[in-house]
């Protein structure tokens, strides 16, 4: 079987009419037989991948091992789940306190106001540097993100400004279209015609 190809020119095109949508769609489900959609493409995969800028970088290598680490940039930034710190108290009696879960949120709250106060002495500077660095990282972003933008306007204006140069040309080359299937057959019937009138 021949291989069908639907050309789109959303500029000059009609709407499609309800059938033709249906022939696509069951030609997309044909090609995705035996297809696993269920993943995502490998390359969407790796672009989605976490990175983060050299400083950060070596910091994590320092505070964790490399499972840790491969574990943190799969799942994204997480955080300390804190329902086991909301709920207070006791899970039977509700108007009763759960002595070890008051122990585990003083020591909760403990260790992050060390943490907090540690990181005051002795990491501010780390910690400024580290916004710096991810600022200048957003900017770049932000100006690739720009010029992505502006050549998608740009390949969007030059196939507008094609499509239309080309609408006179499809125009008149549809008539000569419709013009030679008519005149096969008007050469048909008058074919056909003689051939009566021989017989």
């Amino acid at each position: 079987m021949a291989e069908i190809r639907y050309e789109l020119l959303p500029y000059i095109d009609a709407e499609p009419a309800e059938e033709d949508m249906l022939v696509v769609e069951q030609s997309i489900r044909k090609e995705l037989v035996g297809m696993d959609t269920s993943s995502l493409h490998p390359e969407v995969s790796e672009s989605k991948a976490t990175k983060f800028g050299s400083m950060i970088e070596s910091h994590l290598d320092q505070l964790i091992t490399s499972e840790q680490k491969k574990e943190f940039l799969d799942n994204g930034l997480g955080g300390v789940d804190l329902s086991k710190y909301s709920r207070l108290t006791s899970d039977t009696d509700d108007s009763q306190y759960d002595l070890e879960k008051l122990q585990m949120a003083l020591s909760y709250t403990q260790m992050r106001n060390r943490s907090l106060t540690v990181m005051m002495a002795y990491g501010k500077n780390k910690w400024l540097v580290a916004n710096d660095e991810l600022e200048r990282e957003n900017e770049s972003l932000e100006a690739a993100l720009s010029t992505k933008r502006e050549q998608i306007d740009e390949i969007n204006r030059e196939r507008k400004r094609r499509q239309l140069d080309y609408k006179p040309v499809k125009e008149y080359l549809e008539e000569r279209w419709s013009q030679a299937v008519r005149d096969c057959v008007e050469v048909g019937v008058e074919c056909a015609r003689v051939e009566l009138e021989r017989s």
